[in-house]
């Protein structure tokens, strides 16, 4: 094996422990999203008790006190599915970045597999040109010796 090969493979296996820790990181993406998601909907959730509670205090009627309350419970509430909404898709993206760096290992990885394979034939078609070569080399000899021998 030549030294190009070896580079060649040391490349791959390279190439291999990168795309296995970008599909780590993904994987943990996806949890993250996943997380963030089920936040955004329980905080959904949340605001659609929140906006029940002031339609039956509108409804029912009360004091003043009660509706700033539930007001200001819906504000916070709001808020916080927001920002939920906002953390999802940071999450999102970032398992969208994640994907797209698998997508590139892997790419790269196809990349010096095709390479090595290259090299590869190409080393074993010289040192298959190279025995052809030796096996002439020797043909040729043994001939020359045969006919040398038979002219004395």
């Amino acid at each position: 094996m030549s030294g190009r090969l070896r580079r060649i493979r040391r490349i791959a296996e390279l190439r291999e422990r990168e795309l296995e820790q970008a599909q780590q990181v993904l994987s943990e993406r996806r949890g993250e999203e996943d997380v963030a998601l089920e936040a955004a909907k329980v905080a959904r959730a949340a605001v659609g008790r929140a906006e029940d509670a002031r339609r039956r205090l509108a409804s029912e009627g009360g004091e003043i006190e009660s509706f700033q309350a539930a007001d200001d419970w819906y504000g916070t509430l709001v808020e916080r599915y927001q920002a939920a909404v906002a953390s999802a898709y940071a999450a999102h993206q970032a398992t969208e970045r994640a994907r797209a760096r698998v997508a590139q290992s892997k790419m790269q990885l196809e990349q010096i597999e095709t390479l090595q394979t290259r090299v590869e034939s190409v080393e074993q078609r010289a040192a298959q040109r190279a025995e052809r070569r030796s096996e002439d080399e020797i043909a040729a000899r043994m001939a020359s010796r045969r006919a040398h021998s038979q002219r004395t």
